[in-house]
């Protein structure tokens, strides 16, 4: 693993000056052989400090479970496609989820701010159109692609669901995790941005089904759902 102010300092010295630098300077892009990018598959390139993903204390993936602002890390991502390099620029990376066992690879989430260059994903990259405004990706671990293939089938059948597709993720030029899914992050503003409005109520619950299922609020949505007086 590199460091990113290894070969050039200015890096961090500056995050919102970076979009003035070529896409393929990027240490995400530099760091990735051009055998890897010619396969043509969707490939997410991340560059991160060593220290931010493997120090016991401070590192990302060795207290994979602390949640918040604080275990966010700078990186710089680079997203290929079709042997194309599309979009290069500098990100917050943070554990999407966190298992309780350790594992080697983990669900990775990625912000968008100012303060790193780009305060957004630029549109139509990724995802379709109206996939706007992506203040946050997210690289979701997968098994056999489950959770991909039930989005498609939701959407088939009607439901608004995140956009996603599959992507080989490399962290700081080494394959990282077997199957990934890239998604959009379903929020607030997610929903926002797709109802058109803020007139709903979000419910989000963690845990076992069957204890989320017994929660209060579950309940109070299911006493909702089948009030006969409301269509």
């Amino acid at each position: 693993i590199i460091s990113l102010d290894s070969s050039h300092p200015e890096y961090q010295k500056d995050w919102t000056s970076h979009r003035s630098i070529p896409a393929e300077d990027y240490p995400s892009s530099r760091i990735l052989d051009q055998d890897i990018i010619e396969k043509g598959i969707p490939i997410l390139s991340v560059a991160i400090d060593e220290e931010d993903i493997n120090h016991p204390e401070t590192g990302i993936i060795e207290n994979r479970k602390k949640k918040g602002k604080a275990w966010e890390r700078p990186c710089f991502i680079s997203y290929y496609q079709k042997g194309n390099l599309l979009f290069a620029g500098g990100a917050g990376i943070r554990i999407h989820g966190g298992s309780k066992n350790k594992r080697k690879s983990e669900s990775l989430r990625f912000y968008f701010r100012k303060i790193y260059g780009y305060d957004q994903f630029p549109p139509g990259i990724i995802f379709d159109e109206q996939s706007v405004p992506i203040k946050q990706i997210i690289a979701r671990l997968e098994f056999n692609y489950a959770s991909l293939l039930a989005l498609d089938i939701s959407k088939q059948i009607g439901c608004l669901v995140p956009e996603g597709h599959a992507v080989s993720v490399y962290v700081t030029g080494k394959r990282y995790g077997k199957q990934y899914a890239l998604t959009e992050h379903l929020d607030e503003d997610w929903l926002r941005s797709h109802y058109g409005h803020d007139d709903f109520v979000r419910l989000r619950t963690t845990g076992h089904p069957e204890d989320r299922r017994r929660s209060v609020p579950y309940q109070r949505l299911l006493q909702w759902v089948n009030d006969p007086k409301i269509t």
